[in-house]
């Protein structure tokens, strides 16, 4: 082989490798045009899904207001109408049923006792009639120096 030969063949691969460098740059582009596209179906197909559902809920509705009304009967209905109307109407009163327990939960505040608690809060303090309470009294008997206390935070004597 002489020269020329090895030129034409460093050419040729040269040539070669431009163009699987182009391919790869064109496959990674197409590789991200495809993830996009991927991601916009799958959104596409959710809204869809959204759509037939909430088609799905009218058509119900609409059935329960002609049954309502007297223009339908049940006799008249198919079994696909019955078994979609039994569907429909369980997920409602399932619904309904949650936001019903959810409502009726008690709202609790900080003194009031939750649902089992024993435990007395500030507010069921209530002192025997004539007796002492155990609230802080607003005299500052409490903050007076005793004989052989100290007024420092260690509570030795001072002397």
């Amino acid at each position: 082989m002489d020269q020329k030969e090895l030129d034409q063949m460093r050419k040729v691969v040269t040539e070669l490798m431009k163009e699987l460098k182009a391919m790869a740059m064109a496959r990674t582009t197409v590789d991200a045009e495809s993830y996009i596209l991927k991601a916009k179906i799958k959104n596409r197909e959710k809204e869809l899904d959204h759509k037939r559902k909430v088609v799905k809920e009218l058509e119900m509705d609409n059935l329960i207001l002609d049954l309502e009304d007297g223009c339908r009967s049940l006799d008249d209905l198919s079994q696909t109408e019955v078994n979609d109307l039994r569907s429909y109407t369980s997920e409602k009163i399932a619904w309904f049923e949650r936001e019903i327990s959810r409502q009726s939960e008690p709202s609790t505040s900080v003194n009031e006792p939750i649902l089992g608690d024993d435990v007395p809060k500030a507010s069921d303090h209530v002192a025997p009639e004539g007796g002492p309470s155990s609230l802080p009294s607003d005299d500052n008997e409490d903050m007076k120096k005793r004989d052989g206390e100290s007024s420092k935070s260690g509570g030795a004597d001072d002397a």
